[in-house]
């Protein structure tokens, strides 16, 4: 027994999976708004879409707090493999009075199942089910107003739109709407503030304000308080926007007091071009020769970067059993779900490493104390070399 209560719940846990990803059905429009009037008797129209063209038979019924005031003309649809879509009908009876706001009710579409579970067998039909919304709006008293906001572009040195609707749900009319735009830094202190258009709205209709906002500011993300006045009230929106894209640059490479066959120490300079701190940022080395030979691949540890400041992290090389040449560093640096790559020619010397990222007063490590002391003693022998021929010169000339 407790093995077949078993297989039904994996049977019916299947099943609630597949009629959520497979849908048979659907219903048009998805949203439908009907604005209030006392007393209103309306008739509704929803389409029922046949998605696989097929015979098919549907339910609908209505449910919710606004559902009673709803009556449907047939709670069971038939449709044929030949019919992309079919409508129902139901009564919408509104009552006297009903306090502002919006107030819905759901229309529900359920494919109807074909065979039903007996005593002698059981038999489990997955059935699916689709959801529109009825919502009714309810105007307020005088002046009402509700608004959206919205940017478009977010390129530096480039225009960003704001663009936002402005809906009069009040039972009188707007004289005069309009709008002051703050754009906030990284710390809040205020960059930009522009204005809006100014525009009429009627009752029950909505207007656009929009405004532009020149981005000549670092890339990074800035918060935007949007203040929209209309007739001596207010509404506030703030948002958040992203002004270009988050980048790390690699900016430099440096090694330092290396010989060949020796552990290399790459000091990688990073570069945050954005205005907030970024967390966990780590890159991975990768070093092949001109034949693809891998010979190390070494991940770094993670550090934080500072907004718009500077980073360095750390990557070594066992140089063991290398010959000097060319190489490829495939340095990849991981941050904030992005990553920045840079393919890098070096090239191994005796006594130093160089990359394109390589500082140019640095282009060669510093040499060991041992070659020091070895240049200085050669110099020393030619400083001695030339003494001895000044004297022998001076003694020739004069015996002659």
């Amino acid at each position: 027994m407790k093995t077949k209560l078993l297989k039904l719940s994996l049977v019916f846990f299947l099943i609630i999976i597949l009629a959520s990803i497979v849908s048979a059905i659907g219903v048009s429009p998805s949203n439908k708004i009907i604005e209030f009037e006392p007393n209103l008797k309306s008739e509704v129209t929803f389409s029922i879409i046949n998605s696989e063209n097929k015979d098919l038979k549907a339910v609908v019924y209505a449910r919710g707090d606004y559902a009673k005031y709803t009556t449907l003309k047939e709670t069971l649809v038939n449709l044929k493999s030949a019919d992309k879509s079919r409508d129902f009908t139901f009564q919408l009876n509104l009552p006297k009075e009903e306090k502002p706001g919006i107030h819905e009710a759901e229309i529900v579409v359920m494919e109807f199942p074909e065979e039903f579970a007996t005593e002698s067998e059981t038999v489990i039909t997955a059935t699916t089910a689709v959801i529109a919304k009825l919502k009714i709006r309810v105007p307020y008293p005088g002046k009402y107003a509700e608004a959206k906001l919205y940017a478009y572009g977010n390129e530096p040195n480039k225009k960003v739109k704001f663009v936002m609707p402005v809906f009069n749900y009040g039972t009188l009319d707007i004289e005069k709407a309009k709008a002051t735009i703050q754009i906030l830094g990284a710390t809040y202190e205020e960059i930009a503030a522009i204005e809006s258009n100014e525009a009429k709205i009627s009752s029950k209709d909505e207007a656009k304000l929009e405004a532009e906002w020149l981005a000549n500011v670092n890339p990074g993300k800035y918060h935007v308080i949007a203040t929209i006045w209309y007739d001596n009230e207010k509404i506030t929106i703030e948002d958040d926007i992203n002004i270009g894209s988050l980048f790390i640059d690699i900016t430099r490479i440096d090694v330092k007091d290396f010989n060949l066959g020796e552990v290399a120490k790459f000091d990688i300079f990073l570069q945050s071009k954005w205005n907030e701190l970024i967390e966990n940022v780590y890159g991975e080395m990768t070093v092949t020769d001109k034949g693809g030979t891998e010979y190390t691949k070494f991940r770094t540890a993670a550090t934080s970067m500072p907004a718009l400041g500077q980073a360095k992290i750390e990557a070594y090389w066992d140089t063991a059993g290398i010959k000097v040449g060319t190489y490829d560093m495939h340095l990849v640096i991981y941050y904030a779900g992005a990553t920045t790559e840079r393919v890098i020619e070096t090239q191994v010397n005796i006594d130093s490493i160089r990359t394109s990222l390589t500082p140019t007063a640095q282009l060669v490590a510093p040499t060991s104390g041992k070659r020091d002391t070895l240049l200085m003693l050669l110099v020393f022998i030619l400083i001695i070399i030339n003494i001895a021929w000044f004297i022998y010169f001076k003694r020739s000339r004069k015996k002659k």
